[in-house]
């Protein structure tokens, strides 16, 4: 799932600049898989045939939040998974478009769209952030007119919430039977995450097997917080090409 690996991350120490975060996801080996096998067999196929597309956008809410800090050089910070219940961070809507090569995600174009509507004088919900990652490097600007932001500012790897280079979508956890309808094959699986315990239901296309939209609801456990995401999956008609990274002045 999309959120295997990046989840395993969202519980490590926040680190502080401009932007807040942790640590992106590593690497989705030594998965422990168990329970139905159709299922098991089904999701590895799905997983399988979304890691080939070329390119797709995810459209996502409820893992990552925002605040606002007027004045500054990028005057939006971010924080996700059970990190993001912090004082001052609202709700954030996510646009992923994601180009692969060979199973494998190559870089990852991020934009993120304040969702709340309540907005003081220097309002800067108007302008989303926009995160361009890649292997060697990750990068943040602001969008203020098109889809693209004009400029970005170098930001490490370590703060971004994704990392590129390995399969998106990954088979882990133990396994529910199948259920089909209405052309979909819906695919329940919990697993551990850090301590917390996380349910996720992913429907695919029973003709095609890519996915379509998935829910995964993580447990709180003590003080950490608990949190649920939706997101909606798109194939897209062509590939899109990498941002000119223009580093602002």
């Amino acid at each position: 799932m999309t959120g295997r690996g990046r989840l395993r991350a969202a519980a490590a120490a926040l680190a502080v600049s401009a932007v807040v975060g942790s640590v992106p996801a590593g690497a989705s080996g030594g998965s422990v898989v168990t329970g139905d096998p159709h299922a098991i067999a089904f999701y590895r196929a799905a997983a399988n045939a979304t890691n080939a597309l070329p390119s797709y956008m995810i459209v996502q809410t409820g893992y990552v939040r925002l605040a606002e800090h007027p004045g500054a050089a990028i005057p939006l910070s971010y924080a996700w998974g059970s990190a993001q219940w912090q004082r001052g961070y609202l709700p954030a809507k996510e646009r992923l478009v994601l180009v692969q090569a060979r199973g494998r995600t190559v870089w990852i174009l991020d934009t993120l769209f304040p969702a709340h509507v309540a907005c003081h004088r220097s309002c800067v919900r108007a302008y989303p952030l926009q995160l361009f990652i890649t292997r060697g490097g990750a990068f943040a600007g602001l969008v203020l007119r098109g889809s693209t932001a004009a400029c970005f500012q170098h930001e490490a790897l370590s703060r971004v919430p994704y990392g590129v280079g390995t399969r998106w979508w990954f088979a882990e956890g133990r396994f529910s039977p199948l259920t089909t309808a209405g052309g979909l094959t819906t695919v329940t699986s919990r697993w551990p995450d850090a301590g917390q315990h996380a349910v996720e239901v992913d429907a695919a296309s029973t003709t095609t097997h890519l996915f379509v939209h998935s829910t995964l609801r993580v447990a709180p456990v003590g003080r950490v917080h608990g949190f649920t995401f939706h997101q909606s999956d798109t194939r897209l008609t062509r590939v899109p090409r990498p941002p000119k990274v223009k580093v602002c002045a």
